[in-house]
C-alpha cells in the first residue's frame, strides 16, 4: 500500500512513483498538484486493486495499461484533464463510472463524453504556415494585375475621348464674310501685330467658343507666298 494524498508535491507523476512495487495493490495520490501525463508503468503493478489519482492538473490520455488491471476495484481520477481510451476495462460501459468528470473527453460513446479536441503538431502548424505565406503572396499577385489591367483600361478610354473643343472648332468652316464682321473689318482695334508679310488681328467668330487670330498677307511683299507655305508646314507639324 502507498498513501502520499494531500502532500502538495507539484511535480510530474512520472518523476513522483519510480518504480512501482509489483505487489503494490493500493496507490492514492490525490490532491497532490501533480502534473503532466499518467505514465504507462502505473499500470505494472498487475495486482494493484485501488487506484486514487484524482484532484490534480494530470492530461492526455489515460493509459491502457490501467484498463489492463483486471484485479482493479476501484480507480479516482475526476478533476483531471485526461482523454479516455475505448479499450480494456473502457469498453464496458457496466465497469466504468465517470459522473462528475466534467473534464473527461473521449472513451466510447455509452459513456457520453465529450470528443477530445485534436491539438495541431507542429508540422501541421509548419505547414498551415507555409499555405498561409503561399495564399499572401498569390493574392498580392492578384490585386496587383488587376490594378494594371484598371489602369491600362482607363488610360485607353482616355485616349479615345477629345482632348479639348478646341480640335473639334478647327473643322468649322467660315467665310471671308463671317471673319470680316467678326474681325470688325479688320480694323486697328483688331489688330494684335504687324510683320513683314501682313499683319495678325484677334476676333471672336459665331461658330467659336473662344477668340482666335488670323494673319492677314500682304500679297504686295516679295517673298509672301513662300513665307505662307512655310508656315502652313510648321503648324501642319505642331501637334495640339
Amino acid at each position: 500500500m502507498m498513501f502520499l494524498s494531500k502532500n502538495k508535491f507539484g511535480s510530474k507523476l512520472y518523476d513522483l512513483i519510480g518504480n512501482l512495487a509489483i505487489n503494490l495493490n493500493t496507490l492514492d495520490l490525490r490532491d497532490n498538484q501533480i502534473y503532466g501525463v499518467i505514465p504507462e508503468r502505473i499500470g505494472q503493478p498487475t495486482g494493484l486493486t485501488y487506484l486514487t489519482i484524482g484532484n490534480n492538473s494530470l492530461e492526455g490520455s489515460i493509459p491502457n495499461s490501467i484498463g489492463k488491471l483486471t484485479n482493479l476495484v476501484r480507480l479516482v481520477l475526476q478533476e483531471n484533464n485526461l482523454s479516455v481510451p475505448k479499450k480494456g476495462v473502457f469498453s464496458n460501459v457496466t465497469k466504468v463510472s465517470l459522473i462528475g468528470n466534467k473534464k473527461f473527453c473521449g472513451g466510447i460513446s455509452q459513456l457520453k463524453l465529450p470528443p477530445c479536441l485534436k491539438v495541431p503538431s507542429k508540422k501541421h502548424k509548419r505547414s498551415l504556415k507555409r499555405k498561409l505565406i503561399i495564399i499572401s503572396v498569390f493574392g498580392g499577385i492578384l490585386i496587383s494585375f488587376i490594378a494594371f489591367i484598371i489602369v491600362q483600361f482607363l488610360l485607353r478610354k482616355s485616349k479615345k475621348l477629345p482632348s479639348s473643343p478646341s480640335l473639334q472648332n478647327r473643322a468649322l468652316r467660315v467665310t471671308y464674310g463671317e471673319l470680316h464682321e467678326a474681325f470688325n473689318g479688320f480694323s486697328s482695334a483688331n489688330l494684335v501685330g504687324t510683320g513683314s508679310f501682313g499683319s495678325v488681328y484677334k476676333g471672336s467668330p459665331l461658330n467659336f467658343e473662344r477668340p482666335i487670330a488670323i494673319k492677314v498677307l500682304n500679297l504686295e511683299t516679295r517673298g509672301v507666298a513662300k513665307s505662307f507655305m512655310a508656315e502652313c508646314n510648321a503648324l501642319g507639324k505642331m501637334k495640339h
